[in-house]
């Protein structure tokens, strides 16, 4: 039931879809301590994640969504132009822009979990989210294809299905994300102590 709510929360939020980075931060800020079986409430918590990156938010959910949308279209267009028998050359673009975006969504699935828990500049949450989709292939693996799947169902079905598998999609993420981010937190500190 938690993530059912929560997924209604980030969906009201992500409305005015500037906003969506900062809705799935804060989604994922409940979901993270969900899974990990800390206290939280669902309003107060998504409330006050929303407002602490609201700016940071809006800013990584520009720089993720717009590039990951233009892919997006332009596979569209070329799996359209394949299907019409114009030739190899558009599958094979096709395959090509389909592991760009494979690529892309590996980095693009860390990101507003690592915004939740860490306060780092937008660009720092940029590198650490795709150090993190190297450095954790496992994880990385099974979120990007997680999302891939998502995203086919909602193309090739009807677009609400997206929402169907939205409260599923924030569990299982969080449920991978909790040791990879816990590891993280951890090699941060060392470094620190390294430091002093």
């Amino acid at each position: 039931m938690t993530f059912i709510a929560l997924a209604g929360l980030v969906l009201v939020f992500s409305i005015p879809i500037v906003t969506a980075g900062p809705a799935l931060t804060a989604g994922y800020y409940v979901a993270l301590k969900a899974v990990e079986g800390s206290e939280y409430k669902i309003w107060q918590g998504f409330r006050h994640s929303f407002a602490q990156n609201l700016r940071p938010g809006i800013a990584l959910g520009l720089l993720v969504f717009i590039p990951g949308g233009l892919i997006l279209f332009a596979l569209e267009k070329t799996r359209a132009a394949g299907a019409s028998g114009r030739g190899a050359v558009f599958t094979v673009l096709y395959v090509v822009l389909l592991l760009v975006f494979a690529t892309y969504a590996s980095a693009a699935v860390y990101v507003f979990p690592l915004l939740s828990r860490f306060d780092n500049t937008t660009g720092e949450t940029m590198r650490i989210a795709v150090f993190t989709a190297f450095h954790f292939p496992q994880s990385t693996i099974i979120m990007t294809a997680g999302l891939l799947f998502i995203l086919l169902m909602t193309e090739r079905t009807v677009w609400w299905m997206g929402l169907v598998f939205l409260p599923l999609w924030l569990y299982l993420t969080a449920y991978m994300d909790a040791p990879v981010l816990a590891a993280l937190l951890e090699e941060k500190n060392q470094h620190q102590e390294e430091d002093r």
